[in-house]
């Protein structure tokens, strides 16, 4: 099982699973050179058949933008003291991660995973819609994703308590919405918008007129109501699911607002 592999290994598969999904022709041979790694020696790696470099760890930290607490546990991993290990750990906050309603896990990886990858959100909403059938061949079809992927969704959301079998043998959700804390600079979450923007990108060109909505507005704004902003952003949220969720639904949309400044902001 995925788990039982150590953090830094598990965190670099999992970029180079992202990567790949986002670019098809993103190879191990491209993660490599962006690592600045020989392939072979990555591909040892991942294959846990040896440790990275250790003159490597603090630039490869670095290179892959982690935040303090996946730093932690990336070194910590990777360390063979107990005590140095433990030190380490111990330092770590993990109670960010916790997901609004959703079962705090061990180790916060799994979270941030779910939190960064659309297709984890979209499984959820799947579950509610009309016709959904609890089978992987029917969920990978109606994402357009494989269904070794779709697995892989179905185990993390039930790993990490958010779905799990009924005794008809239904996937059923355990609990009915789940948000993140409001507020929090994260990677995970900055991953999670730029993957939104990509399959925006993707649907603008791929959906008809008729079935989609894209709209914008440019306003002059002054920073210090940005919390004001966000308020309304958050009460039309919770006013538009309310309305559109009377009637169950047959396809899943995603809804995102963006509202961000188009002048160099003046310190």
């Amino acid at each position: 099982m995925e788990n039982t592999k150590p953090f830094y290994l598990r965190l670099l598969i999992n970029e180079l699973e992202r990567r790949k999904r986002v670019n098809s022709n993103y190879s191990l041979r491209s993660f490599a050179r962006f690592l600045e790694l020989d392939s072979g020696v990555l591909s040892a790696v991942l294959k846990n058949k040896r440790k990275l470099p250790k003159h490597k760890i603090k630039y490869i930290c670095d290179r892959l933008k982690l935040e303090a607490s996946d730093k932690d546990y990336f070194i910590a991993s990777l360390i063979d003291s107990t005590r140095t290990k433990n030190k380490l750990l111990n330092s770590v906050d993990q109670s960010m991660w916790k997901l609004k309603d959703a079962t705090l896990i061990e180790e916060n990886e799994l979270t941030k995973k779910i939190l960064s990858e659309w297709e984890y959100f979209t499984v959820l909403s799947l579950i509610d819609t009309k016709e959904f059938q609890n089978d992987t061949e029917w969920m990978a079809k109606r994402l357009g994703t494989s269904v070794e992927r779709m697995k892989v969704i179905v185990e993390n959301l039930k790993l990490i308590g958010l779905i799990e079998l009924s005794s008809t043998g239904q996937l059923k959700k355990l609990k009915k919405n789940v948000t993140t804390s409001s507020g929090i600079n994260s990677q995970a979450l900055k991953q999670s918008h730029k993957e939104g923007l990509v399959k925006a990108l993707e649907k603008i060109e791929s959906v008809p007129l008729e079935k989609r909505s894209f709209s914008s507005m440019t306003v002059a704004f002054n920073p210090k109501n940005i919390d004001k902003a966000r308020e309304l952003i958050r009460d039309f949220r919770r006013s538009f699911s309310a309305i559109m969720e009377e009637e169950q639904g047959t396809e899943v949309y995603q809804m995102a607002i963006q509202f961000f400044p188009l002048t160099k902001i003046e310190k």
